[in-house]
């Protein structure tokens, strides 16, 4: 079986899950960081890998996959075949699925509340924006009031997903324990292996929001 090559930058929440789930199966990958924000994203070389020029971009042999939440699932049924990370039960399985599709939702909001900070010199979140990104916060909470994680009472492709996001928020200053389920999936999390690569990443994007907007939340 081939070595994975994933492309990949570390302040990413998308791009974060991907590595956190190869790290947590123990895959072989060769990381190759892009720097987005000196374009190495629209190399000639990365173009005609992907030509909408985004990461995480994961190669496998001649198999060229990109969307996290596609290579997520990729990542289970073609090496961890099985396995209730990605349950083949249709039910469970669709339950994880509208899990991501949600995340989707969470991500883009978490993207538009933070984007005219990095890129367009702002130095405040729009109320907006903000408030979009409570609520989905609101319901992600919702999801683990009788929930172990995610999805269910089992470690899915979700909780890779969904946590990467949650841990940038963390780390720009937004405290869990005004939603005490996320909270406590949260402090599951931490255990798992390759947290700390994701917790890594967060920091960097944390880092650049901070020196532009004082408090966020």
């Amino acid at each position: 079986m081939s070595t994975l090559t994933l492309y990949y930058t570390p302040p990413s929440p998308v791009a974060r899950a991907v590595l956190f789930l190869i790290r947590y199966l123990d895959i072989d990958v060769d990381v190759k960081v892009l720097n987005l924000f000196q374009g190495e994203q629209h190399s000639e070389e990365f173009l005609k890998l992907n030509p909408a020029h985004e990461v995480p971009t994961l190669v496998d042999g001649d198999f060229v996959l990109t969307e996290s939440r596609a290579i997520l699932a990729y990542l289970i049924n073609s090496r961890n075949s099985g396995s209730d990370l990605y349950p083949s039960d249709p039910k469970a399985r669709a339950r994880v699925d509208q899990r991501l599709s949600y995340d989707h939702v969470m991500f883009s909001r978490n993207t538009f509340a933070i984007r005219p900070v990095i890129f367009d010199g702002a130095t405040a979140v729009r109320p907006a924006d903000l408030e979009a990104v409570m609520e989905s916060l609101r319901v992600i909470n919702t999801f683990l009031e009788n929930s172990k994680w995610i999805a269910g009472d089992n470690l899915t492709i979700a909780d890779f997903s969904f946590v990467t996001s949650i841990t940038s928020l963390v780390e720009c200053g937004y405290d869990l324990s005004k939603q005490p389920n996320i909270n406590r999936w949260y402090e599951q999390c931490k255990s798992l292996k390759g947290f700390d690569e994701n917790l890594q990443g967060a920091k960097i994007i944390a880092n650049v929001v901070k020196s532009k907007v004082e408090n966020i939340f």
